[in-house]
């Protein structure tokens, strides 16, 4: 998540030598797309679902793949293709990251181990926000910008084969999730 708010609006506007603002804007459909899926996988999950949040979590993380690899493929070829794949990525991202950080951390934590899972799922994405700036940087500036959109596109399969390791401890009752 990370990763995109910061890289995005300067791919923009180096690849498409759009105005900072204006790369600003586009880039903010990665948020504004984010939100809706927070609203939305809640409503699912709550009121549809019986509270079967790893399904959703792991549907949406497998989007998430399918959206990192539009966003490698068709991302560079224009403005629109960009867009679209940023508002892919926000809307199947924000919704898993917020069913895992949340009450995903009391399911798969339990009641004696909530704060520990919060702990250890919140510590991994602070690391990874650090972590994150160096990398893509050092495969921006060494290798090429394609090579930043094949990270996210490792990064969101490494997310849905964990994601998946969760749906398939609730399937079996090993996690309440």
């Amino acid at each position: 998540r990370y990763a995109v708010e910061s890289w995005a609006p300067m791919l923009m506007k180096e690849s498409f030598d759009l105005e900072t603002d204006t790369a600003g804007y586009i880039s903010s459909l990665f948020d504004i797309f984010g939100f809706s899926s927070v609203l939305i996988s809640g409503f699912v999950t709550d009121r549809l679902w019986s509270g079967r949040r790893a399904t959703l979590a792991f549907i949406l993380a497998i989007g998430m793949v399918l959206s990192a690899l539009y966003l490698r493929i068709l991302g560079p070829t224009g403005v629109f293709h960009f867009g679209v794949g940023l508002a892919l990525i926000g809307f199947t991202l924000y919704g898993p990251d917020s069913l895992l950080s949340a009450v995903g951390a009391i399911d798969v934590g339990t009641r004696k181990g909530a704060a520990t899972a919060a702990g250890i799922i919140n510590g991994l994405g602070s690391l990874g926000a650090l972590l994150q700036e160096e990398l893509l940087g050092y495969l921006k500036t060494h290798h090429s910008t394609d090579s930043v959109f094949l990270a996210l596109v490792i990064v969101a399969g490494l997310g849905a084969v964990g994601t998946g390791v969760l749906w398939r401890w609730s399937r079996s009752g090993r996690a309440a999730f």
